[in-house]
């Protein structure tokens, strides 16, 4: 065992310029991105320069700019969600309209979709139901059911409605979430959450970030809400003993 009173015996030699101290993880994190990832910095310089964006014309420009800007990274999959994270409600009826114009010009069936796979389908499905459920919530789901009217076949166009409605019948029934966050040096931040119904998982939704801190606080958001239910459950179970408790003494029935 350490005789920790042994240890005024070793000499401490300062390897570094700098004490962590006077660091914040957000710093440090800066350091490293500059290091090895120089283009993630060109991602996050093009968020936080982002202008407001409300209307379709000005969503589908900077769309294209972003794909000419990031032609060569692995960032095309995560426009729409930082567009909806920086412009929060400004940016709905446009994201909802390019939904409607833009999705489902192929065969690929929405049921088999995982984010993880995102990439290998094109632009065509950057954007899904599931991400304007998941944002703006079940009157903007219903909007785009209703609007939805992209050139692709009255039978295909059929099916893709009905798919929308199952998993908006299934949202507004009843579900439970697990959701996991992950992070990449050689791509980016994310949050990953899975819907199930019944037990059965009806809809994937891939938050992206450009900060370890937007992250955490996508991640401590549910964390506060499971520690508020476990508190209050707690606090409900404590006034049941203490009135047991009272009763007991008190020789009340």
């Amino acid at each position: 065992m350490i005789n920790m009173s042994e240890l005024s015996n070793f000499e401490i030699e300062k390897t570094v310029d700098f004490c962590i101290d006077d660091d914040t993880f957000e710093s440090v994190q800066k350091r490293d991105w500059e290091e090895e990832n120089p283009l993630f910095l060109s991602l996050e310089k093009w968020y936080n320069e982002l202008q407001p964006i409300s209307d379709y014309k000005s969503l589908v420009c900077e769309r294209k700019s972003f794909i000419s800007k990031f032609r060569t990274a692995p960032y095309k999959p995560c426009f729409f969600s930082l567009i909806m994270h920086k412009c929060r409600a400004d940016v709905e009826d446009a994201i909802i309209e390019f939904f409607c114009r833009n999705y489902g010009k192929s065969s690929f069936n929405y049921e088999l979709y995982f984010a993880d796979i995102l990439s290998e389908y094109g632009e065509d499905y950057e954007l899904y139901f599931a991400d304007i459920l998941s944002e703006y919530g079940e009157d903007a789901a219903q909007k785009a059911i209703n609007n939805y009217n992209p050139d692709i076949s009255d039978d295909l166009k059929k099916r893709r409605k009905e798919e929308f409605k199952a998993i908006l019948t299934k949202y507004k029934e009843g579900y439970s979430v697990v959701r996991r966050g992950a992070f990449s040096k050689n791509e980016f931040y994310y949050a990953e959450t899975d819907y199930y119904h019944n037990s059965s998982k009806f809809m994937n939704v891939r938050k992206y970030f450009v900060s370890l801190s937007d992250l955490a606080k996508s991640l401590i958001m549910i964390c506060q809400i499971v520690i508020c239910l476990l508190l209050h459950y707690r606090l409900i179970k404590y006034q049941n003993t203490m009135s047991k408790s009272i009763i007991g003494k008190t020789g009340l029935s």
